[in-house]
């Protein structure tokens, strides 16, 4: 079977990009023995930050085997001339054949699971997510959707925010996503706001991130029996190509508080098992629907991640699509291939400081120059105690509290003001009017809000 490989733009005018392509080619599909639809093509593409590099594969078929040509001997000398001659054809694709969104929803529109990738902090890519799920809707599919930056003990947490029992700040304080997910939920909101209002279930696919922590510093044997409950049963460990790559990814990270890559390989399969797990559950209960799932774009690549071990566990008829952020494309990585355009993400209230946890009190360990909260008054050190009359007891209830305010917002704070050779004050002030920031910061141990 051979489809042409669709490069989608969800914006009209991708200068850096399609001054790149070359003449159009046409490239082989086919189905693995896992039934994904995998994606050979060979292509050089240089862009800005990013280089497509293709190579031929070995497990799809052709219609010509490719010719690899070497140096030939000099008639004279008997050496090899001095060209370097390309050991595969040069391919690539022309600017014409980008296909508009709409194309590649109606070409994945029947498969019984859909990943689509992302880049967690990148708005358009969930502005990419939320196209798909809204072209599926409105072909009158019915579906589902995966997430995970939700943990499976909160789906009742999730159901009830679905039905309207529950408001907001409600479900965002049960599910305890500001806790364990971090990524600001602005950026997911429009996904979840549209599938509440349009009756779509959400399914939270992870594992709780107590245990995929556990695991990741000190292995799967350290885990209690109710622990291992949680846990799939089964565990596949044979991917060596995939612990391969996993492997690369933690020699670029040596700074992370993970020393073992045994351990954080063994995570990795925990997490990615885990929501195959899920997502098979669903569906076997669910036999009438479909699922979207949506996951980094590095659980599903290759479709090592989540994607074969859903397979493994019922052959399911799936499609990936990777949003791209300037990562290198491979061959086979995705099926389909979104270069959405950048997007302002949703305004974020943030106060320019870096907080603490200090014996269950939240503490201003630093107030940036020149930021609201040091033009407000607000000093490194001080105790925060209370926003908006509501108490503060953790950094999460402040992270919550700054969620709903607008731009233009104004906030009244409460701190003690710890005095070394004096009586400590309660001091309450003005913040705001919040305004966005020119850059944000994440950092994996402090909060910068």
């Amino acid at each position: 079977m051979k489809k042409t490989l669709y490069f989608l733009s969800l914006s009209l005018f991708l200068p850096a990009f399609l001054a790149s392509f070359a003449t159009p080619v046409r490239s082989e599909v086919n189905k693995n023995k896992d039934n994904i639809l995998m994606v050979s093509i060979d292509v050089t593409l240089d862009m800005e930050n990013s280089r497509i590099k293709g190579k031929a594969s070995t497990e799809l078929p052709m219609e010509q085997p490719v010719q690899r040509n070497f140096p030939p001997l000099n008639p004279k000398t008997g050496a090899k001339n001095n060209h370097v001659a390309l050991q595969t054809e040069i391919m690539g694709i022309a600017a014409s054949d980008l296909s508009p969104v709409d194309r590649i929803i109606n070409d994945v529109s029947e498969k019984r699971v859909i990943y689509v990738g992302e880049r967690h902090d990148r708005f358009s890519h969930h502005m990419a997510q939320l196209r798909v799920i809204q072209g599926l809707d409105r072909l009158n599919r019915s579906i589902a959707v995966g997430m995970e930056m939700f943990q499976r003990p909160f789906q009742d947490v999730v159901d009830r925010y679905l039905d309207g029992q529950i408001d907001e700040k409600t479900f965002l304080k049960e599910s305890e996503y500001l806790k364990r997910w971090r990524y600001d939920y602005h950026l997911y909101r429009p996904i979840i706001e549209y599938c509440r209002e349009h009756d779509i279930p959400i399914l939270a696919l992870n594992l709780p991130a107590e245990i995929s922590k556990k695991v990741a510093r000190k292995g799967l044997e350290s885990l209690s029996d109710e622990e291992l409950e949680q846990v799939p049963v089964e565990l596949d460990w044979s991917n060596t190509v995939y612990k391969t790559r996993l492997r690369q990814i933690f020699k670029e990270h040596p700074e992370g508080e993970i020393r073992n890559f045994d351990d954080f390989y063994q995570a990795q399969v925990l997490w990615d098992e885990t929501m195959a797990q899920s997502v098979h559950d669903y569906l076997n209960n669910n036999p009438d629907r479909q699922m979207v799932v949506l996951a980094g774009n590095g659980h599903i690549a290759f479709g090592d991640g989540i994607p074969s071990r859903t397979c493994r566990r019922e052959k399911y008829d799936q499609a990936i699509i990777a949003n791209v952020a300037g990562d290198n494309l491979e061959q086979d990585r995705a099926d389909f291939f979104l270069f959405p355009p950048m997007v302002q993400p949703p305004f974020s209230a943030k106060l320019g400081v870096i907080l603490n946890d200090e014996d269950n009190r939240v503490v201003l360990k630093k107030v940036m120059h020149n930021s609201i909260a040091q033009k407000s008054g607000l000093k490194s050190g001080d105790l925060v105690l209370s926003f908006d009359k509501e108490p503060v007891k953790d950094i999460f209830d402040l992270k919550l509290a700054l969620l709903f305010k607008k731009e233009g917002d104004t906030a009244r704070i409460e701190v003690k003001r710890i005095k070394r050779f004096a009586r400590d004050k309660v001091l309450e002030f003005t913040v705001g009017p919040f305004k966005p920031l020119e850059m944000s910061f994440h950092h994996s141990r402090k909060f910068k809000k």
